[in-house]
């Protein structure tokens, strides 16, 4: 009988072909963008002064006097502190000391040391975090492309745990942003439309003044819950519960001005009902995260100064001591129109790039804020929205219909290479970059020199006591922490804008 593999087994050897294959994507685009300014601070807070206001007696309507008529009265500029505190981002290993000496270092008898493989993948892994809450870490998780609309849901009846099924109406709606609140990545509970227990509390803000979306018969105890999504279609279910439920209230977006969205932010209570019963998930804890790009460009409140509008007919909105409108960005639906009550997605246009540069140069009197006369230099987006872009190019390159814009030309005097891609995008030398974490169906056009990152403590492993390894009680184990204690500030927030609703 012959010998076999079989028979073999036992004597035969595996063979390892290194080096490890890294199937992780480590792309950390979006935060690679905000540590291209870095400020180092110490103390209770960071401080950044702004100026947000002119002297009022060189304004238009008082400069200028009749010879010998009463000078103006005296003015000031006006300015105000934005205070910055750090958030403190962790991770933690721990090896045991048999699993040291096994992988003490890489080559014959191990791929990569414990080293490599524990502490330097999981400064990989604390990158990977921060990449994602450069984005949408706090507060504002994203946008619903509302505008214009009549009304909302009603609601049907008062609220009461256990029954706000059937006290309110769903109404799905078209949703840029991040699903991490509502998948339970952040609750550790996923939110089910059929238990109300998962559903969670939100707060809805208009763009152009920065106030909440205006309401319809005057809801008492009004709550708004996210109680279902669609990551694939881009929608979220939004309803709407209140006390008094039976007198037709309800929400509308009807005067809102300027295109502008309706950003969602997590309530940092939890809901409670009409016999003060709690109802809803228990809030995640945003605010342990630093704000990113949608929490720093939408939140009502910037870094302890105010920017909604009191008033909000106030075109521009008069500001009193620690508030300051001319703190706000621009978050606009792609639609022109008004949109249907679940919202509605537009196909990407050249025009509507230029439009949204063209909003940071002008004083906007629909969106309630001036412009800061900066353009961007840097258009955030997903991979899938730089498909769409690409295909304009394509599209214009092969032959515009009769009614499309000019074409664009290229030589054709010499034979070239067919090559149907680009290696390079951008519009009007502003780049394209592209990040899998910025959520699909949107661009953030930034102005990358007003962001930085304020660190309290550079990243790093924790080693005070002069030892990266701690010795763990009563236990043959090591373990140590990487930390890193910062928070993400735009320091100049009208140089940026946000078009939401795209195709998907």
């Amino acid at each position: 009988m012959p010998a076999t593999l079989a028979t073999f087994d036992a004597i035969l050897q595996d063979f390892y072909l290194g080096p490890i294959q890294e199937q992780l994507n480590q792309e950390v685009l979006a935060l690679e963008l905000m540590e291209k300014v870095k400020v180092d601070w110490n103390g209770r807070r960071c401080i950044i002064p702004v100026h947000i206001s002119r002297n009022n007696s060189a304004a238009l309507g008082n400069a200028f006097v009749a010879e010998g008529g009463a000078l103006p009265a005296a003015g000031d500029q006006g300015y105000e502190d934005l205070a910055v505190t750090a958030r403190f981002q962790y991770g933690r290993f721990s090896v045991t000391g048999p699993a040291i000496a096994a992988a003490r270092k890489g080559g014959t008898h191990t791929f990569i040391s414990w080293v490599d493989s524990e502490m330097k993948k999981l400064v990989d892994d604390v990158r990977d975090a921060a990449n994602k809450t450069s984005i949408f870490g706090g507060q504002v998780q994203g946008y619903l492309a509302l505008h214009g609309v009549a009304s909302g849901v009603a609601t049907v009846a008062a609220q009461l745990a256990g029954g706000l099924i059937g006290d309110s109406n769903p109404l799905t709606i078209v949703y840029d942003g991040s699903f991490n609140a509502f998948d339970g990545t952040l609750t550790g509970t996923a939110v089910n439309r059929l238990v109300e227990t998962t559903w969670v509390r939100v707060e809805l803000i208009r763009m152009d003044t920065f106030n909440p979306v205006d309401v319809i018969n005057a809801p008492t105890n009004n709550n708004y819950f996210v109680s279902d999504f669609n990551r694939a279609a881009g929608t979220v279910e939004i309803r709407q519960c209140c006390d008094n439920g039976a007198a037709n209230a309800s929400y509308t977006t009807v005067a809102m001005t300027g295109n502008s969205s309706v950003a969602v932010l997590l309530s940092p209570t939890q809901a409670v009902d009409s016999v003060g019963a709690a109802i809803g998930q228990a809030p995640f804890a945003f605010a342990q995260q630093p704000s990113g790009i949608f929490d720093n460009m939408s939140n009502p409140t910037h870094f302890s100064v105010t920017r909604n509008a009191a008033d909000a007919a106030a075109v521009p909105a008069v500001a009193a001591a620690g508030q300051a409108p001319i703190l706000r960005s621009k978050a606009i639906t792609s639609a022109i129109a008004a949109t249907a009550a679940t919202g509605t997605r537009v196909a990407l246009t050249l025009t509507r790039v230029q439009q949204c540069i063209d909003e940071l140069l002008t004083t906007s009197v629909t969106l309630q804020v001036d412009g800061s006369g900066k353009e961007p230099n840097v258009m955030l987006m997903n991979p899938l929205v730089r498909q769409q872009y690409v295909g304009l190019l394509q599209g214009t390159l092969a032959g515009a219909a009769a009614a499309a814009p000019t074409q664009l030309y290229t030589d054709t005097n010499k034979a070239k290479h067919g090559d149907g891609g680009f290696n390079g995008l951008s519009y009007a030398g502003i780049p394209f970059k592209v990040s899998r974490d910025m959520p699909d169906g949107m661009i953030a056009f930034l102005k990358t020199d007003t962001w930085c990152i304020t660190e309290l403590q550079k990243p790093g492993f924790a080693d005070l006591d002069g030892n990266v390894l701690s010795r763990v009680v009563n236990a043959d184990r090591f373990e140590g922490f990487y930390r890193w204690y910062y928070n993400i500030v735009c320091k100049r927030p009208n140089a940026n804008i946000l078009l939401t609703g795209l195709f998907r």
